[in-house]
Protein backbone atom coordinates (compact mmCIF):
# COMPACT_ATOMS: atom_id res chain seq x y z
CA UNK A 1 0.00 0.00 0.00
CA UNK A 2 0.91 3.62 -0.10
CA UNK A 3 1.16 6.19 2.64
CA UNK A 4 -0.58 9.52 3.14
CA UNK A 5 2.65 11.48 3.16
CA UNK A 6 1.15 14.97 3.03
CA UNK A 7 -1.82 14.67 5.36
CA UNK A 8 0.12 16.57 8.02
CA UNK A 9 1.18 20.21 8.25
CA UNK A 10 3.65 21.60 5.69
CA UNK A 11 6.59 23.97 6.14
CA UNK A 12 5.61 27.42 4.90
CA UNK A 13 9.28 28.18 4.07
CA UNK A 14 9.51 25.40 1.50
CA UNK A 15 8.15 25.51 -2.04
CA UNK A 16 6.67 22.16 -3.05
CA UNK A 17 6.06 21.10 -6.66
CA UNK A 18 2.60 22.52 -7.32
CA UNK A 19 0.83 23.12 -10.63
CA UNK A 20 -2.35 24.84 -11.81
CA UNK A 21 -4.14 22.44 -14.18
CA UNK A 22 -7.53 21.93 -15.82
CA UNK A 23 -9.60 18.86 -14.95
CA UNK A 24 -12.63 17.98 -17.01
CA UNK A 25 -15.32 15.41 -17.55
CA UNK A 26 -17.57 15.80 -20.58
CA UNK A 27 -18.82 19.43 -20.43
CA UNK A 28 -17.72 20.04 -16.83
CA UNK A 29 -14.39 21.82 -16.30
CA UNK A 30 -12.53 22.91 -13.19
CA UNK A 31 -9.14 24.56 -12.64
CA UNK A 32 -7.40 23.06 -9.62
CA UNK A 33 -4.10 23.12 -7.78
CA UNK A 34 -2.14 19.87 -8.10
CA UNK A 35 0.83 18.66 -6.06
CA UNK A 36 3.53 16.34 -7.38
CA UNK A 37 4.57 13.97 -4.57
CA UNK A 38 7.08 11.32 -5.64
CA UNK A 39 6.93 9.91 -2.09
CA UNK A 40 3.40 8.67 -2.74
CA UNK A 41 3.02 5.47 -4.70
CA UNK A 42 -0.43 6.38 -6.01
CA UNK A 43 -2.31 9.50 -7.18
CA UNK A 44 -5.24 11.00 -5.30
CA UNK A 45 -8.14 13.34 -6.09
CA UNK A 46 -10.09 15.29 -3.50
CA UNK A 47 -13.41 13.52 -2.91
CA UNK A 48 -15.41 16.76 -3.28
CA UNK A 49 -13.66 17.51 -6.60
CA UNK A 50 -14.49 14.06 -7.98
CA UNK A 51 -18.13 14.65 -7.03
CA UNK A 52 -18.16 18.13 -8.62
CA UNK A 53 -16.78 16.74 -11.89
CA UNK A 54 -19.26 13.84 -11.70
CA UNK A 55 -16.54 11.24 -12.19
CA UNK A 56 -17.83 7.66 -12.16
CA UNK A 57 -16.11 5.24 -9.81
CA UNK A 58 -14.50 2.35 -11.70
CA UNK A 59 -14.19 0.22 -8.60
CA UNK A 60 -13.45 0.35 -4.90
CA UNK A 61 -10.13 -0.78 -3.51
CA UNK A 62 -8.78 -1.19 0.00
CA UNK A 63 -5.41 0.48 0.68
CA UNK A 64 -3.25 0.05 3.78
CA UNK A 65 -1.50 3.36 4.51
CA UNK A 66 1.84 3.15 6.30
CA UNK A 67 2.12 6.01 8.80
CA UNK A 68 4.93 7.46 10.88
CA UNK A 69 5.92 5.27 13.82
CA UNK A 70 5.21 2.07 11.91
CA UNK A 71 1.43 2.09 12.45
CA UNK A 72 -0.92 1.19 9.63
CA UNK A 73 -4.36 2.42 8.60
CA UNK A 74 -6.70 0.57 6.24
CA UNK A 75 -8.96 2.75 4.07
CA UNK A 76 -11.42 2.07 1.26
CA UNK A 77 -11.17 4.35 -1.81
CA UNK A 78 -13.18 4.90 -4.97
CA UNK A 79 -11.01 4.70 -8.08
CA UNK A 80 -11.50 7.14 -10.99
CA UNK A 81 -9.99 7.85 -14.41
CA UNK A 82 -9.18 11.59 -14.29
CA UNK A 83 -8.26 13.85 -17.21
CA UNK A 84 -5.71 16.62 -16.58
CA UNK A 85 -4.48 19.21 -19.10
CA UNK A 86 -2.99 22.61 -19.82
CA UNK A 87 -2.85 24.55 -23.10
CA UNK A 88 -0.51 22.08 -24.83
CA UNK A 89 -0.76 18.68 -23.11
CA UNK A 90 -3.45 16.34 -21.82
CA UNK A 91 -3.30 13.01 -19.99
CA UNK A 92 -5.68 10.58 -18.30
CA UNK A 93 -4.67 8.46 -15.33
CA UNK A 94 -6.10 6.62 -12.35
CA UNK A 95 -6.62 8.43 -9.04
CA UNK A 96 -8.11 7.41 -5.70
CA UNK A 97 -10.50 9.63 -3.79
CA UNK A 98 -9.43 11.17 -0.49
CA UNK A 99 -11.46 13.49 1.83
CA UNK A 100 -8.38 15.62 2.63
CA UNK A 101 -5.11 15.50 0.70
CA UNK A 102 -2.97 17.90 2.73
CA UNK A 103 -2.98 21.11 4.71
CA UNK A 104 -2.20 24.51 3.14
CA UNK A 105 0.61 24.48 0.57
CA UNK A 106 1.98 27.86 -0.46
CA UNK A 107 1.88 28.86 -4.13
CA UNK A 108 4.95 30.56 -5.63
CA UNK A 109 4.94 34.22 -4.62
CA UNK A 110 7.17 37.15 -5.64
CA UNK A 111 10.72 37.18 -4.29
CA UNK A 112 14.37 37.52 -5.28
CA UNK A 113 13.82 34.66 -7.73
CA UNK A 114 11.12 36.49 -9.75
CA UNK A 115 13.47 38.56 -11.92
CA UNK A 116 15.69 35.56 -12.70
CA UNK A 117 12.67 33.52 -13.78
CA UNK A 118 11.56 36.39 -16.01
CA UNK A 119 14.96 36.60 -17.70
CA UNK A 120 14.87 32.83 -18.27
CA UNK A 121 11.38 33.27 -19.78
CA UNK A 122 9.97 30.78 -17.28
CA UNK A 123 6.31 31.14 -16.29
CA UNK A 124 5.58 29.20 -13.12
CA UNK A 125 2.32 27.30 -13.49
CA UNK A 126 1.08 27.77 -9.92
CA UNK A 127 1.46 31.42 -8.97
CA UNK A 128 -2.02 32.28 -7.73
CA UNK A 129 -3.45 32.20 -4.22
CA UNK A 130 -3.05 29.35 -1.75
CA UNK A 131 -6.20 27.42 -2.65
CA UNK A 132 -6.51 23.84 -1.36
CA UNK A 133 -4.68 21.03 -3.16
CA UNK A 134 -7.31 19.02 -5.06
CA UNK A 135 -5.07 16.57 -6.91
CA UNK A 136 -1.97 14.69 -5.77
CA UNK A 137 0.15 13.24 -8.57
CA UNK A 138 2.10 10.31 -7.21
CA UNK A 139 5.19 8.49 -8.45
CA UNK A 140 2.99 6.24 -10.61
CA UNK A 141 2.49 9.24 -12.98
CA UNK A 142 5.03 11.93 -12.01
CA UNK A 143 8.01 10.36 -13.79
CA UNK A 144 6.19 10.50 -17.14
CA UNK A 145 5.53 14.23 -16.77
CA UNK A 146 9.11 15.47 -16.34
CA UNK A 147 10.72 16.81 -19.54
CA UNK A 148 14.26 16.83 -18.16
CA UNK A 149 14.64 20.61 -18.19
CA UNK A 150 15.65 22.17 -14.87
CA UNK A 151 17.36 25.35 -13.69
CA UNK A 152 19.08 25.88 -10.34
CA UNK A 153 18.46 29.53 -9.53
CA UNK A 154 21.02 31.77 -7.80
CA UNK A 155 18.91 31.78 -4.64
CA UNK A 156 19.02 27.97 -4.44
CA UNK A 157 15.49 27.22 -5.63
CA UNK A 158 15.10 24.77 -8.51
CA UNK A 159 12.73 25.34 -11.47
CA UNK A 160 11.62 22.07 -13.08
CA UNK A 161 9.67 21.73 -16.32
CA UNK A 162 6.83 19.22 -16.65
CA UNK A 163 4.48 18.57 -19.54
CA UNK A 164 1.83 20.39 -17.49
CA UNK A 165 3.99 23.49 -16.92
CA UNK A 166 6.91 24.77 -14.88
CA UNK A 167 7.04 24.10 -11.15
CA UNK A 168 9.51 25.19 -8.48
CA UNK A 169 10.80 23.52 -5.32
CA UNK A 170 13.26 24.13 -2.54
CA UNK A 171 13.82 26.13 0.61
CA UNK A 172 12.72 29.74 0.35
CA UNK A 173 15.81 31.93 1.01
CA UNK A 174 15.20 33.94 4.19
CA UNK A 175 18.25 35.59 5.79
CA UNK A 176 16.34 36.53 8.95
CA UNK A 177 13.38 34.16 9.19
CA UNK A 178 11.74 35.73 12.27
CA UNK A 179 11.71 39.40 11.25
CA UNK A 180 11.20 38.78 7.53
CA UNK A 181 8.28 36.45 8.20
CA UNK A 182 6.60 39.19 10.19
CA UNK A 183 7.17 41.71 7.37
CA UNK A 184 5.76 39.26 4.83
CA UNK A 185 2.63 38.78 6.92
CA UNK A 186 2.18 42.53 7.33
CA UNK A 187 2.60 43.13 3.62
CA UNK A 188 0.16 40.37 2.80
CA UNK A 189 -2.48 41.79 5.13
CA UNK A 190 -2.02 45.31 3.78
CA UNK A 191 -2.13 44.08 0.19
CA UNK A 192 -5.29 42.10 0.89
CA UNK A 193 -6.95 45.18 2.38
CA UNK A 194 -6.12 47.31 -0.66
CA UNK A 195 -7.39 44.56 -2.96
CA UNK A 196 -10.65 44.41 -1.03
CA UNK A 197 -11.05 48.18 -1.37
CA UNK A 198 -10.75 47.97 -5.14
CA UNK A 199 -13.15 45.03 -5.24
CA UNK A 200 -15.71 46.88 -3.13
CA UNK A 201 -15.38 50.08 -5.12
CA UNK A 202 -14.99 48.69 -8.62
CA UNK A 203 -16.43 45.19 -8.66
CA UNK A 204 -19.02 45.21 -5.89
CA UNK A 205 -19.09 43.17 -2.71
CA UNK A 206 -18.17 39.54 -3.42
CA UNK A 207 -18.72 36.40 -1.40
CA UNK A 208 -15.23 35.09 -0.41
CA UNK A 209 -16.38 31.63 -1.48
CA UNK A 210 -16.59 32.92 -5.08
CA UNK A 211 -12.90 33.82 -5.28
CA UNK A 212 -11.80 30.56 -6.88
CA UNK A 213 -14.72 30.67 -9.29
CA UNK A 214 -13.57 34.13 -10.50
CA UNK A 215 -10.05 32.83 -11.07
CA UNK A 216 -11.34 29.74 -12.82
CA UNK A 217 -13.52 31.74 -15.23
CA UNK A 218 -10.66 34.18 -15.93
CA UNK A 219 -8.31 31.27 -16.69
CA UNK A 220 -10.95 29.65 -18.90
CA UNK A 221 -11.36 32.95 -20.80
CA UNK A 222 -7.58 33.17 -21.30
CA UNK A 223 -7.47 29.59 -22.57
CA UNK A 224 -10.35 30.26 -24.99
CA UNK A 225 -8.56 33.41 -26.17
CA UNK A 226 -5.35 31.50 -26.96
CA UNK A 227 -7.32 28.83 -28.83
CA UNK A 228 -9.22 31.31 -31.02
CA UNK A 229 -6.90 34.29 -31.71
CA UNK A 230 -5.96 34.58 -35.41
CA UNK A 231 -4.64 37.19 -37.86
CA UNK A 232 -7.13 38.62 -40.38
CA UNK A 233 -6.59 39.61 -44.03
CA UNK A 234 -5.44 43.10 -42.97
CA UNK A 235 -2.72 41.60 -40.77
CA UNK A 236 -4.54 42.52 -37.55
CA UNK A 237 -5.09 40.25 -34.61
CA UNK A 238 -8.66 38.91 -34.61
CA UNK A 239 -10.31 37.73 -31.37
CA UNK A 240 -13.57 36.24 -30.11
CA UNK A 241 -15.68 37.72 -27.32
CA UNK A 242 -15.07 35.84 -24.04
CA UNK A 243 -18.61 34.62 -23.31
CA UNK A 244 -19.36 33.37 -19.80
CA UNK A 245 -20.18 29.69 -19.77
CA UNK A 246 -23.90 29.13 -19.24
CA UNK A 247 -24.82 32.83 -19.47
CA UNK A 248 -28.56 33.65 -19.77
CA UNK A 249 -30.07 34.38 -23.19
CA UNK A 250 -29.08 37.84 -24.44
CA UNK A 251 -32.03 39.92 -25.73
CA UNK A 252 -31.80 42.06 -28.87
CA UNK A 253 -32.23 45.41 -27.02
CA UNK A 254 -33.56 46.72 -30.36
CA UNK A 255 -36.47 48.74 -28.98
CA UNK A 256 -34.37 50.25 -26.20
CA UNK A 257 -31.60 51.16 -28.65
CA UNK A 258 -34.14 52.73 -31.00
CA UNK A 259 -35.70 54.83 -28.22
CA UNK A 260 -32.33 56.01 -26.95
CA UNK A 261 -31.25 56.82 -30.50
CA UNK A 262 -34.16 59.26 -30.79
CA UNK A 263 -32.98 61.05 -27.63
CA UNK A 264 -29.36 61.07 -28.84
CA UNK A 265 -30.28 62.55 -32.23
CA UNK A 266 -32.34 65.29 -30.55
CA UNK A 267 -29.43 66.15 -28.26
CA UNK A 268 -26.74 66.42 -30.94
CA UNK A 269 -29.08 68.47 -33.18
CA UNK A 270 -29.94 70.85 -30.32
CA UNK A 271 -26.25 71.17 -29.34
CA UNK A 272 -25.18 71.75 -32.94
CA UNK A 273 -23.03 68.59 -33.13
CA UNK A 274 -25.09 66.37 -35.46
CA UNK A 275 -22.76 66.75 -38.47
CA UNK A 276 -19.66 66.11 -36.35
CA UNK A 277 -21.21 63.02 -34.71
CA UNK A 278 -22.39 61.72 -38.08
CA UNK A 279 -18.90 62.25 -39.51
CA UNK A 280 -17.37 60.01 -36.81
CA UNK A 281 -19.44 57.07 -38.08
CA UNK A 282 -18.63 57.89 -41.71
CA UNK A 283 -14.93 57.93 -40.89
CA UNK A 284 -15.22 54.63 -39.03
CA UNK A 285 -17.01 53.11 -42.02
CA UNK A 286 -14.23 54.24 -44.38
CA UNK A 287 -11.58 52.84 -42.01
CA UNK A 288 -13.36 49.45 -41.72
CA UNK A 289 -13.89 49.98 -37.99
CA UNK A 290 -17.63 49.40 -38.50
CA UNK A 291 -19.72 47.93 -41.33
CA UNK A 292 -23.31 48.46 -42.42
CA UNK A 293 -25.93 45.73 -41.86
CA UNK A 294 -28.71 45.65 -44.41
CA UNK A 295 -31.08 43.35 -42.46
CA UNK A 296 -32.93 45.59 -40.02
CA UNK A 297 -34.98 42.68 -38.66
CA UNK A 298 -32.50 39.79 -38.70
CA UNK A 299 -33.61 36.19 -38.45
CA UNK A 300 -30.60 35.26 -36.36
CA UNK A 301 -29.69 36.41 -32.83
CA UNK A 302 -28.34 39.95 -32.58
CA UNK A 303 -27.84 42.56 -29.87
CA UNK A 304 -27.98 46.37 -30.18
CA UNK A 305 -25.84 48.75 -28.11
CA UNK A 306 -27.24 52.19 -27.22
CA UNK A 307 -24.75 55.04 -27.52
CA UNK A 308 -24.39 58.66 -26.55
CA UNK A 309 -21.96 61.46 -27.45
CA UNK A 310 -19.18 62.70 -25.20
CA UNK A 311 -18.42 66.28 -26.15
CA UNK A 312 -15.08 67.97 -25.40
CA UNK A 313 -14.94 71.35 -27.19
CA UNK A 314 -11.45 72.04 -25.78
CA UNK A 315 -9.94 68.90 -27.35
CA UNK A 316 -7.51 69.58 -30.18
CA UNK A 317 -8.17 66.23 -31.90
CA UNK A 318 -11.48 64.61 -30.91
CA UNK A 319 -14.17 67.09 -29.94
CA UNK A 320 -16.97 64.49 -30.01
CA UNK A 321 -16.93 60.71 -29.77
CA UNK A 322 -19.52 57.98 -29.18
CA UNK A 323 -19.64 55.96 -25.96
CA UNK A 324 -21.45 52.62 -26.15
CA UNK A 325 -23.50 51.35 -23.22
CA UNK A 326 -22.92 47.60 -22.92
CA UNK A 327 -24.54 47.64 -19.46
CA UNK A 328 -27.94 48.62 -20.90
CA UNK A 329 -30.53 45.89 -20.43
CA UNK A 330 -34.21 45.25 -20.77
CA UNK A 331 -36.30 44.34 -17.75
CA UNK A 332 -35.60 40.84 -16.37
CA UNK A 333 -32.87 40.31 -18.99
CA UNK A 334 -29.07 40.50 -18.84
CA UNK A 335 -26.87 43.14 -20.43
CA UNK A 336 -24.03 42.29 -22.79
CA UNK A 337 -21.53 43.04 -20.01
CA UNK A 338 -23.24 40.51 -17.74
CA UNK A 339 -22.66 37.79 -20.35
CA UNK A 340 -18.94 38.43 -20.86
CA UNK A 341 -15.87 37.56 -18.80
CA UNK A 342 -14.07 40.77 -17.85
CA UNK A 343 -10.80 39.22 -16.66
CA UNK A 344 -8.86 40.04 -13.51
CA UNK A 345 -8.93 43.43 -11.79
CA UNK A 346 -6.27 45.54 -13.55
CA UNK A 347 -6.22 48.25 -10.86
CA UNK A 348 -4.06 45.96 -8.70
CA UNK A 349 -1.26 46.13 -11.33
CA UNK A 350 -0.72 49.86 -10.87
CA UNK A 351 1.54 49.86 -7.74
CA UNK A 352 3.94 47.33 -9.36
CA UNK A 353 4.09 49.31 -12.61
CA UNK A 354 4.75 52.56 -10.73
CA UNK A 355 7.59 50.91 -8.77
CA UNK A 356 9.22 49.80 -12.03
CA UNK A 357 8.67 53.33 -13.36
CA UNK A 358 10.78 54.66 -10.44
CA UNK A 359 13.44 51.91 -10.61
CA UNK A 360 15.88 53.63 -13.01
CA UNK A 361 16.96 57.23 -13.47
CA UNK A 362 14.87 58.13 -16.54
CA UNK A 363 11.12 57.56 -16.51
CA UNK A 364 9.48 57.09 -19.90
CA UNK A 365 5.80 56.85 -20.87
CA UNK A 366 3.87 56.46 -24.11
CA UNK A 367 0.48 55.30 -25.35
CA UNK A 368 -1.04 53.26 -28.17
CA UNK A 369 -3.13 55.29 -30.63
CA UNK A 370 -6.74 54.06 -30.59
CA UNK A 371 -5.57 50.77 -29.10
CA UNK A 372 -8.91 48.95 -28.96
CA UNK A 373 -9.68 49.80 -32.57
CA UNK A 374 -6.53 48.02 -33.76
CA UNK A 375 -7.92 44.57 -32.82
CA UNK A 376 -10.50 42.90 -35.05
CA UNK A 377 -13.57 41.05 -33.74
CA UNK A 378 -14.37 37.67 -35.29
CA UNK A 379 -17.36 37.80 -37.64
CA UNK A 380 -19.28 35.28 -35.49
CA UNK A 381 -19.50 37.87 -32.67
CA UNK A 382 -20.11 41.07 -34.63
CA UNK A 383 -23.91 40.81 -34.63
CA UNK A 384 -23.82 41.18 -30.85
CA UNK A 385 -22.14 44.57 -31.37
CA UNK A 386 -24.78 46.25 -33.55
CA UNK A 387 -25.95 49.83 -33.08
CA UNK A 388 -28.41 52.22 -34.74
CA UNK A 389 -27.89 55.62 -36.34
CA UNK A 390 -29.99 58.07 -38.39
CA UNK A 391 -28.53 59.95 -41.34
CA UNK A 392 -29.24 63.59 -42.24
CA UNK A 393 -32.47 62.56 -43.98
CA UNK A 394 -33.78 60.68 -40.94
CA UNK A 395 -33.18 57.23 -42.44
CA UNK A 396 -32.30 54.58 -39.88
CA UNK A 397 -29.00 52.79 -40.48
CA UNK A 398 -27.82 49.59 -38.78
CA UNK A 399 -24.10 49.26 -38.18
CA UNK A 400 -22.02 46.63 -36.41
CA UNK A 401 -18.54 46.86 -34.96
CA UNK A 402 -15.64 45.08 -36.64
CA UNK A 403 -13.14 46.05 -33.92
CA UNK A 404 -12.97 45.77 -30.13
CA UNK A 405 -15.41 48.25 -28.57
CA UNK A 406 -14.38 50.68 -25.84
CA UNK A 407 -17.11 50.47 -23.19
CA UNK A 408 -17.46 46.69 -23.08
CA UNK A 409 -16.13 45.26 -19.83
CA UNK A 410 -14.07 42.55 -21.55
CA UNK A 411 -12.25 45.00 -23.86
CA UNK A 412 -9.32 45.71 -21.47
CA UNK A 413 -8.86 41.94 -21.07
CA UNK A 414 -8.89 41.41 -24.86
CA UNK A 415 -6.38 44.24 -25.38
CA UNK A 416 -4.08 43.01 -22.60
CA UNK A 417 -4.25 39.38 -23.73
CA UNK A 418 -3.59 40.37 -27.36
CA UNK A 419 -0.54 42.44 -26.43
CA UNK A 420 0.76 39.66 -24.19
CA UNK A 421 0.32 37.19 -27.06
CA UNK A 422 2.01 39.59 -29.48
CA UNK A 423 4.98 40.26 -27.21
CA UNK A 424 5.41 36.53 -26.54
CA UNK A 425 5.45 35.97 -30.30
CA UNK A 426 8.00 38.79 -30.78
CA UNK A 427 10.20 37.31 -28.05
CA UNK A 428 10.44 34.04 -29.97
CA UNK A 429 11.34 35.94 -33.16
CA UNK A 430 13.72 38.47 -31.56
CA UNK A 431 16.91 36.76 -32.76
CA UNK A 432 16.01 37.59 -36.37
CA UNK A 433 14.43 41.01 -35.71
CA UNK A 434 15.90 44.52 -35.13
CA UNK A 435 15.03 44.61 -31.42
CA UNK A 436 16.30 43.02 -28.23
CA UNK A 437 14.68 40.72 -25.68
CA UNK A 438 15.24 43.39 -23.00
CA UNK A 439 12.99 45.81 -24.92
CA UNK A 440 10.25 43.19 -25.15
CA UNK A 441 10.49 42.39 -21.43
CA UNK A 442 10.23 46.10 -20.56
CA UNK A 443 7.11 46.36 -22.68
CA UNK A 444 5.65 43.22 -21.08
CA UNK A 445 6.13 44.65 -17.59
CA UNK A 446 5.17 48.22 -18.46
CA UNK A 447 1.71 48.13 -20.05
CA UNK A 448 -1.44 49.17 -18.22
CA UNK A 449 -4.25 48.83 -20.80
CA UNK A 450 -2.92 51.09 -23.62
CA UNK A 451 -0.31 53.02 -21.57
CA UNK A 452 3.34 51.98 -21.45
CA UNK A 453 5.06 53.12 -18.22
CA UNK A 454 8.68 52.11 -17.56
CA UNK A 455 12.19 53.47 -16.93
CA UNK A 456 15.70 53.29 -18.41
CA UNK A 457 19.20 53.94 -17.06
CA UNK A 458 20.50 56.62 -19.45
CA UNK A 459 19.89 58.61 -22.64
CA UNK A 460 21.39 55.92 -24.88
CA UNK A 461 19.03 53.29 -23.46
CA UNK A 462 16.15 55.76 -23.87
CA UNK A 463 16.83 56.25 -27.60
CA UNK A 464 17.23 52.50 -28.13
CA UNK A 465 14.05 51.66 -26.22
CA UNK A 466 11.90 54.26 -28.05
CA UNK A 467 13.14 53.06 -31.44
CA UNK A 468 12.88 49.32 -30.76
CA UNK A 469 9.59 49.47 -28.81
CA UNK A 470 7.95 51.33 -31.70
CA UNK A 471 9.09 48.62 -34.12
CA UNK A 472 7.92 45.79 -31.83
CA UNK A 473 4.42 47.22 -31.45
CA UNK A 474 4.12 48.18 -35.14
CA UNK A 475 4.54 44.47 -35.99
CA UNK A 476 1.11 43.97 -34.39
CA UNK A 477 -0.48 47.07 -36.02
CA UNK A 478 -0.11 49.08 -32.78
CA UNK A 479 1.10 52.69 -33.10
CA UNK A 480 3.09 53.49 -29.94
CA UNK A 481 3.40 57.27 -29.73
CA UNK A 482 3.18 60.32 -27.45
CA UNK A 483 6.58 59.63 -25.88
CA UNK A 484 7.43 61.60 -22.73
CA UNK A 485 10.41 61.19 -20.44
CA UNK A 486 12.27 62.69 -17.49
CA UNK A 487 13.79 66.17 -18.15
CA UNK A 488 11.95 66.36 -21.49
CA UNK A 489 11.25 70.04 -20.73
CA UNK A 490 14.90 70.68 -21.58
CA UNK A 491 14.08 69.63 -25.14
CA UNK A 492 11.78 72.61 -25.57
CA UNK A 493 8.61 70.95 -24.25
CA UNK A 494 6.87 73.59 -22.15
CA UNK A 495 4.47 71.18 -20.46
CA UNK A 496 6.28 70.31 -17.22
CA UNK A 497 3.61 67.98 -15.76
CA UNK A 498 1.77 65.03 -17.24
CA UNK A 499 -0.50 62.29 -15.92
CA UNK A 500 0.95 58.84 -15.21
CA UNK A 501 -1.67 56.24 -14.26
CA UNK A 502 -3.76 58.88 -12.55
CA UNK A 503 -0.85 60.51 -10.68
CA UNK A 504 0.78 63.84 -11.53
CA UNK A 505 4.35 63.50 -12.82
CA UNK A 506 6.62 66.54 -12.85
CA UNK A 507 9.10 65.69 -15.60
CA UNK A 508 11.52 68.48 -14.67
CA UNK A 509 11.88 67.49 -11.00
CA UNK A 510 10.98 63.83 -11.67
CA UNK A 511 8.46 63.71 -8.82
CA UNK A 512 5.06 62.03 -8.46
CA UNK A 513 2.18 63.56 -6.53
CA UNK A 514 -1.48 62.80 -5.95
CA UNK A 515 -3.70 64.22 -8.67
CA UNK A 516 -6.34 65.68 -6.34
CA UNK A 517 -8.58 68.64 -7.05
CA UNK A 518 -7.98 71.80 -5.08
CA UNK A 519 -11.61 71.78 -3.97
CA UNK A 520 -11.46 68.31 -2.35
CA UNK A 521 -11.99 69.80 1.12
CA UNK A 522 -14.94 71.86 -0.11
CA UNK A 523 -16.65 68.69 -1.38
CA UNK A 524 -16.86 67.37 2.19
CA UNK A 525 -17.77 70.68 3.82
CA UNK A 526 -21.20 70.71 5.52
CA UNK A 527 -21.93 67.19 4.21
CA UNK A 528 -22.45 63.87 5.89
CA UNK A 529 -19.34 61.83 5.04
CA UNK A 530 -20.37 58.36 3.84
CA UNK A 531 -18.42 55.18 3.13
CA UNK A 532 -19.12 55.68 -0.56
CA UNK A 533 -17.53 59.16 -0.47
CA UNK A 534 -14.47 57.87 1.37
CA UNK A 535 -13.95 54.97 -1.05
CA UNK A 536 -14.40 57.35 -3.98
CA UNK A 537 -11.65 59.64 -2.65
CA UNK A 538 -9.37 56.68 -1.88
CA UNK A 539 -9.71 55.34 -5.42
CA UNK A 540 -8.72 58.69 -6.89
CA UNK A 541 -5.16 58.10 -5.67
CA UNK A 542 -4.92 55.54 -8.50
CA UNK A 543 -7.48 56.58 -11.09
CA UNK A 544 -6.02 56.09 -14.57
Amino acid sequence: GTHQALANSTNQHIFLQTLRVKMENSQIKRYVRALIDTGSQKSYILKSTAEFLKYRSKRQINIIHGLFGGSELSQKHDCYDVTVSNNSYSCTFEALDQPVICNEVSAVFHGVWTEELRLLNIQISDSYDDAPIELLIGSDIAGKLYTGKRYVLKCGLVAIETLLGWTMMGKIPLEKPQSLSMISVSLFVNNASITNLWELDVLGINDPAERMTREETALAAKEFFLETITIDVEGRYEVRLPWLEGHPALPSNYQMAKKRLENTVKKVINDGYFEAYDQVFKDWLNENIIEEVFEIQPTKVAHYLPHRPVIKPSSATTKIRPVFDASARERDSPSLNQCLEKGLNLIELIPDILLRFRRQSIGVVSGIRKAFLQISIHEADRDFLRFLWSDSEGKQIVYRHRRVVFGINSSPFLLGATMEYHLSKMLKESDSKPFSKDTIMKLSDGFYVDNCVTSVANDKELRTFVEEASIVMAEGKFDLRGWEHTHQVQDGNLDISTSVLGMKWNKENDTLSLNQDDNTTEQFENKLVTKRMMLSQAQRVFDP
